[in-house]
């Protein structure tokens, strides 16, 4: 009874900070482009002034829209059933993209995105639409950890892998050199609405949402993910591990079960 009277209690702080982080989420962006649009409309600044802010209003656009996505994300996976199509997708081809999408944010922020090389071949039965989410909400999530430590490196990095019972892998590390967290909240970073501290004295932007959405989706593809950290300050690493797949294996769509254990049909 203690167990489920505390477990209820965490929950529903959580759900607390959820709706304090949105609120927070929804207000920055938003004061930004009510300033932005004033600024356009009372007077007419320069060529270059009205770029910037024209970019400005771009980039809080993007933050909304990513924001919506993420809770619609959440939402369609709560669902009874989700519906996902595998597609062989070249890895290497789905991080150019990412890091393509994300490399304004990133250089806002001052963090430098690094991809290492990857092989051509290195490909993955995933659904794309939600690889370009697991992608993105991975390299958000770096780049959000290392502007809270003054800004560093985010370095994607893939390999191919053959375990010890002989099975290929496609293995994601990505590395950030920013806040950390300590070893044992590992775990609970893929919880919905987990976020370390309180919302209310937190000066990191976020919802809670997007690793949980990222290892419900993954799983969904039989793919796993951990995350590692020798504890605050240290960075942190992020591993998607996903079963390699070859150039002529067939696409396919599935109806899965939801939840954190839910696996899509090998």
């Amino acid at each position: 009874v203690w167990r489920a009277v505390h477990q209820e209690a965490e929950l529903r702080l959580r759900q607390r900070n959820f709706l304090a982080a949105v609120s927070h989420e929804l207000k920055s962006p938003l004061a930004s482009m009510q300033l932005t649009a004033e600024t356009l409309a009372l007077r007419e600044p320069p060529a270059e002034r009205r770029r910037k802010l024209v970019q400005r209003l771009l980039v809080d656009l993007e933050r909304l829209g990513a924001l919506l996505s993420n809770m619609l994300d959440a939402s369609r996976l709560e669902q009874v059933r989700v519906e996902v199509s595998r597609k062989i997708l070249s890895l290497r081809r789905a991080l150019e993209e990412a890091v393509a999408e994300m490399a304004d944010r990133a250089d806002d922020a001052g963090v430098d995105l690094v991809v290492e090389p990857v092989d051509e071949d290195l490909a993955v039965a995933a659904d794309p639409v939600g690889m370009r989410t697991v992608l993105r909400n991975l390299i958000d999530n770096a780049v959000k950890s290392s502007v809270l430590a003054g800004g560093g490196t985010v370095t994607l990095r893939a390999a191919g892998e053959t375990d010890a019972r002989g099975r290929k892998k496609v293995i994601l590390h990505v590395i950030d050199d920013g806040v950390g967290f300590p070893p044992e909240a590992a775990e609970k970073l893929f919880e919905q609405f987990f976020r370390l501290g309180d919302e209310l004295r937190r000066s990191s932007p976020g919802t809670g949402l997007g690793l949980s959405i990222t290892r419900r989706i993954l799983a969904l593809e039989n793919a796993e993910i951990r995350a590692h950290s020798d504890g605050l300050d240290t960075g942190a690493v992020l591993t998607v591990t996903w079963p390699r797949a070859t150039a002529d294996a067939p696409s396919e769509r599935i109806e899965s079960s939801t939840g954190e254990e839910a696996k899509a049909r090998p």
